[in-house]
């Protein structure tokens, strides 16, 4: 699981990792391919990797390991998720839980 969600840091890395908290999504790898992404119109990797958080806390928790904020993370629309899974692009996993 833990290489599921590490986030690229080579160029040529070309995959899409969303996280999900509640309600609430944001982009945490794949910022090249957002302005696709967001359109659905032009082309962007699949399947798309979303990690599923138990709650805003746990999410917060997993940042501060990779030395990321909530804040510095896009934001991605509801509307953008439910096209993914409708379209068969979005692959979810669950993140694991703290010990």
């Amino acid at each position: 699981m833990e290489n599921a969600i590490e986030t690229s840091q080579a160029a040529d890395d070309t995959g899409i990792i969303l996280v999900q908290a509640e309600d609430a999504y944001w982009l945490l790898d794949g910022e090249s391919h957002m302005s696709a992404l967001l359109s659905g119109k032009a082309h962007y990797p699949t399947p798309v990797r979303m990690v599923a958080f138990d709650d805003l806390m746990a999410l917060h928790a997993f940042l501060t390991t990779k030395n990321h904020q909530l804040a510095s993370l896009w934001a991605v629309h509801p509307g953008i998720v439910d096209r993914l899974r409708e379209d068969d692009e979005l692959v979810t996993l669950t993140a694991p839980r703290a010990a």
